[in-house]
């Protein structure tokens, strides 16, 4: 480069090429670029897919455990309640067995005092004789009169 002009020409294209270049540069810069937040996009379209299944899946089986949880529980309470109700009608039946067997044994024990009292009444000295048959079991026994 022996001139000016000779000079500002080659200044001229090196400023040329320097310019292309950085526009190369930009452009395969914005090209990466855009491959990279595509790329990410892509990425995270997916990874946010797999998350939507996976929560759509645990709530799906959480809903089903909750069912059956629900059907065991129904279940069980009804299971529960036909034992109660069992074990009511059975303490009934014993309470009503009971109450037979008081007023059975009122009844023997009153006609039992009775004849009791008609011997005495009749003045007799001697010892009423004991029914041992009508007299209750229990008063047979305190009487002494219990065959067993």
């Amino acid at each position: 480069m022996q001139t000016v002009p000779e000079a500002s020409n080659a200044a001229a294209r090196l400023l040329e090429i320097a310019t292309r270049n950085a526009d190369e540069l930009v452009e395969d810069a914005k090209n990466e670029a855009d491959r990279i937040v595509g790329a990410a996009r892509t990425k995270a379209e997916r990874v946010e897919s797999e998350a939507k299944t996976k929560a759509d899946r645990m709530e799906a089986d959480a809903r089903q455990r909750s069912q059956m949880l629900d059907s065991e529980t129904a279940e069980r309470r009804q299971q529960m309640f036909g034992d109660l109700e069992k074990e009511r009608d059975k303490l009934n039946s014993d309470v009503e067995t009971l109450r037979q067997f008081e007023r059975e044994y009122r009844s023997r024990l009153k006609t039992y005092f009775t004849q009791q009292l008609e011997a005495l009444a009749n003045g007799s000295e001697t010892q009423a004789p004991v029914d041992s048959g009508n007299a209750p079991k229990r008063l047979r026994s305190v009487l002494g009169d219990d065959e067993n």
